[in-house]
């Protein structure tokens, strides 16, 4: 970082520190300008022969008509603090009423200059989720408008306190839509709390944008239903290439905080070969709801990348864990061939709960990683405390969801006592609801991509082909074509856990030629950990390649595939840098900045 960067960073802490204690600066200098308003006149009538008897209340009066011009005139010299401050009271009696009104009616003026805006973010939904993807959008300096439909929403205040606009009305209604100049909009989130309602925006945003030249809009959907996502992911809204201008990207909270507590707080470590013995060790979960459902996934999709050995087995705990199992095995079948799932019925707060006996096998400590999945906060601290207390000091890391980073997620951290130093927590909205946790998506760069693998493959194969991934972009089916968008996305975070960032290509910083190509081999591997990862979370099955039936051969480690599929990510990761050029961007080294977390894929 130079000087120039040090000192612009200093200026937006000044300028921080300023908007957050406004109110209490501006009474400073009011009673700063009165005392010293008060002091000066007490000098100049005290000063005046012809007055014998000065009172300090007198001074105090003719302070404070200083503040609206109301000064008695000087007929003599004065003190040069009582000249000063007669210039200053009036300025700060009139940038007060300026902040008063602009308080009042800052909402009001921001959306009477909505029709300057351009390139800025539509939030559809003041829920959670939507007031902290506004608060992470305002703190990167990018204008932001959010649509809500319930006028006495609390988070309203704090948004406009923000500097967003709030437009009341629904996100669905295209006359609110136009008037939040969706058309000259750069994203679109649609974060209310109903999954049907947020694809219904999404479509009338498609309608809005259609017809409209020169425009680039994507629209980030949240969806719960993790049926749903999969099926919207072959819906021509998602897929069509009919309108360059408009793009869709479905993503998840659960999902995405899944996998960002999984990076957290990893259920095993190392990394060895597959040939090597591995006891497979046994992770509890506490509430297989939708967060419960990922972060089984996630830990299965971790030990599939690692080891080919025996199953990870997995103890669910839930008031109808057998049911939630089959659900999800039925969901990702898969996962019957990676995991080894043991079903426990009971209630968190019933009588056999505080015993743990399930904690043990054998009669002795049998467990890994305790994830705590409830919804409630209160249950799941109880839960999570409970358990801490039954592993008798034994080194179990106990990590508990919670809903927010401030109440009980305080606590478990303020807590240092020895029972319970492994209890940790891990705040899902605060984590996964952020404008970096979106995701990426750049179509260019996906058509590169499709470009450049089609050129290889067919200077291999140097025959015409008929294969449905060797043709032009227009014509690939919907999955593969969403198969390049994921890998598009996915280079933010492969070359962010390899140690490199991507910049624009006018960035002042230089691409590391000998570093990267030492990493060349390490940067493949993470591709095909992408890669694995991705097809399990869309449902994918061990078997021969077939996309119709979603089998392929290649969900196993880095070690087991054949040095030709392992050729294409190596060509894949050499070609890279050449083929982000082409996108506008270039590769640097990190240099101490904190690597990504994306959930790029949801």
């Amino acid at each position: 970082m130079n000087g120039s960067d040090d000192m612009r960073d200093k200026d937006n802490r000044v300028l921080h520190y300023f908007k957050d204690n406004k109110w209490f600066i501006i009474a400073v200098a009011w009673v700063l300008t009165l005392l010293v308003g008060t002091r000066g006149y007490y000098i100049y009538l005290k000063d005046d022969p012809n007055i014998t008897d000065v009172l300090g209340w007198e001074a105090l009066y003719l302070a404070l008509q200083l503040f609206v011009l109301n000064g008695i005139h000087l007929t003599r010299e004065a003190e040069l603090d009582l000249q000063i401050v007669r210039f200053i009271a009036p300025a700060v009696a009139a940038y007060t009423a300026v902040e008063a009104l602009i308080s009042l009616y800052s909402n009001q003026l921001r959306i009477a200059g909505l029709g300057l805006y351009k390139d800025h973010t539509i939030i559809c939904g003041l829920g959670r989720i939507g007031w902290l993807l506004t608060k992470g959008y305002r703190a990167d300096g990018v204008r932001v408008v959010v649509i809500e439909v319930d006028e006495s929403n609390v988070y309203i205040k704090r948004a406009n306190g923000l500097g967003a606009v709030v437009l009341a009305g629904n996100a669905v209604d295209p006359k609110i839509l136009k008037k939040a100049r969706a058309k000259f909009a750069e994203r679109i989130v649609a974060g209310t709390g109903d999954d049907s309602l947020n694809v219904e925006i999404a479509w009338q945003a498609r309608e809005i944008i259609k017809d409209v030249r020169n425009a680039s809009l994507t629209c980030y959907v949240h969806l719960v239903d993790h049926r749903l996502y999969e099926l919207l992911h072959q819906h021509p809204v998602m897929t069509s290439a009919s309108i360059p201008s408009f793009e869709v990207r479905l993503f998840n909270i659960n999902s995405c905080g899944a996998r960002l507590v999984m990076e957290d707080y990893p259920p095993f470590t190392g990394s060895p070969k597959t040939s090597e013995t591995v006891k497979a060790p046994r992770i509890v979960i506490l509430g297989l709801g939708q967060f419960g459902r990922m972060v089984a996934l996630e830990t299965a999709i971790r030990w599939r990348l690692r080891h080919m050995g025996p199953p990870i087995d997995i103890l669910v705990i839930d008031r109808k864990a057998n049911a939630s199992v089959e659900n999800l095995l039925f969901d990702y079948p898969i996962l019957s061939s990676i995991c080894r799932f043991e079903k426990l019925d009971m209630d968190f707060e019933g009588p056999d709960f505080p015993k743990a006996q399930f904690l043990y096998r054998n009669g002795k400590l049998d467990v890994s990683s305790i994830y705590v999945c409830v919804n409630d906060d209160r249950l799941g601290l109880v839960s999570a405390l409970t358990l801490a207390a039954g592993l008798e000091g034994g080194d179990i890391p106990v990590i508990v969801r919670t809903s927010r980073e401030r109440g009980l997620g305080k606590i478990i951290r303020g807590d240092s006592g020895s029972i319970y130093k492994h209890l940790k927590s891990f705040e899902l909205m605060e984590c996964a609801a952020k404008p970096d946790q979106l995701g990426y998506h750049n179509e260019h760069t996906a058509r590169l991509f499709h470009k450049q693998y089609v050129k290889e493959r067919t200077a291999e194969e140097k025959t015409v082909t008929t294969h449905p991934a060797l043709v032009d972009w227009e014509n690939l089916s919907p999955s593969l074509r969403l198969s390049n968008w994921r890998q598009a996305d996915g280079v933010y975070q492969t070359l962010g856990k390899a140690g490199y960032r991507v910049v624009p290509i006018h960035a002042n910083c230089e691409f590391p030629a000998e570093s990267y190509e030492s990493d060349n081999e390490r940067i493949a591997e993470i591709e095909h950990d992408r890669f694995v990862s991705q097809r399990i979370r869309d449902r994918w099955r061990d078997g021969d390649k077939s996309d119709e039936k979603k089998t392929t051969p290649y969900l196993v480690p880095w070690e087991m595939l054949t040095e030709e599929i392992k050729g294409y990510d190596r060509t894949w990761a050499k070609n890279l840098p050449e083929m982000l050029a082409q996108a506008g961007y270039k590769i640097c080294l990190m240099d101490g900045v904190a690597k990504p977390k994306c959930c790029a894929d949801e």
